[in-house]
């Protein structure tokens, strides 16, 4: 059988950040950091892949560029709903900019790169190959 032991320090940090959001209203809560979303990276032996959780964004929120020197950003926004009439009870979600660098160690193929962003996952493929200049890389 397996047994959780719950952290009893989580538990009240917990506790806490929820009495405080629901004294302070939704302003302590978009006083989070930026988004910050889970990412995998991986190499196979012809090319580089990237998948980066993004729940709620579209390809307008993204942009994805590739430098010369070998180099992926990865960056976007997810705003805050500020519209809002109720009271906030408590949020969890995350809210913000995000900005993420990648330093590839072998040349990219520039016509090799794809990227799909779907269902808040956007997944990139770089192909392994010669020099490139700079671009902006297209989401489908």
């Amino acid at each position: 059988m397996l047994v959780k032991r719950l952290d009893p320090l989580h538990t009240e940090l917990n506790w806490l950040k929820d009495e405080m959001q629901r004294v302070f209203g939704p302003e302590i809560s978009s006083r989070q950091p930026g988004l910050d979303p889970a990412i995998s990276m991986w190499e196979a032996e012809d090319a580089y892949y990237v998948e980066i959780e993004l729940p709620g964004l579209t390809e307008k929120d993204v942009t994805i560029e590739l430098s010369d020197e070998n180099v992926l950003t990865v960056k976007g926004e997810r705003v805050c709903p500020q519209n809002r009439t109720d009271k906030w009870i408590f949020n969890h979600g995350r809210y913000g900019r995000f900005e993420r660098e990648f330093k590839l160690t072998r040349a990219i193929d520039s016509d090799g790169i794809l990227a799909h962003l779907e269902d808040g996952l956007l997944q990139v493929a770089l192909s392994k190959r010669g020099k490139q200049a700079n671009q902006k890389i297209q989401i489908n």
